[in-house]
């Protein structure tokens, strides 16, 4: 068990994209200009007080979700709508919603085929499994 949920990025051609940092509950990553989605890969976790209807495996609490690219910055929030989407468990209602550990985040239009930074909130405070 571990703390660490070893959060990174994969692209659609899977490749991995790190961190480049991390400030406070902010993960940062240089996004390539020519990636259009990316998928949010970490552990799982068994939570600590799951509630009715969640999943009893999940990867990580996000929270609000910024993009930056060369003209603009823009929130990203379709992963906070109550549709169903690709690796998402449902909405909490407070502005988060838990990955499965493998969660599809579109990025929008990109204005440029320039590299992007993604600015990625985790909430959650778990303890992660190994496996």
């Amino acid at each position: 068990m571990t703390d660490d949920p070893d959060f990174h990025l994969m692209d659609e051609r899977g490749r991995r994209i790190r961190k480049a940092r991390t400030h406070g509950r902010k993960s940062i990553f240089m996004v390539p200009g020519d990636v259009d989605f990316v998928w949010l890969v970490s552990r799982l976790c068994i939570p600590r007080e799951p509630s009715e209807g969640e999943q009893s495996k999940r990867g990580v609490l996000v929270g609000g979700v910024t993009f930056f690219d060369s003209r603009r910055s823009r929130n990203l929030t379709e992963h906070l709508a109550k549709a169903p989407l690709e690796g998402w468990d449902h909405v909490l209602g407070e502005g988060c919603r838990w990955t499965s550990g493998h969660a599809r985040l579109p990025l929008t239009k990109r204005d440029s085929y320039a590299q992007g930074v993604l600015s990625i909130e985790i909430l959650s405070n778990e303890t992660y499994s190994l496996e």
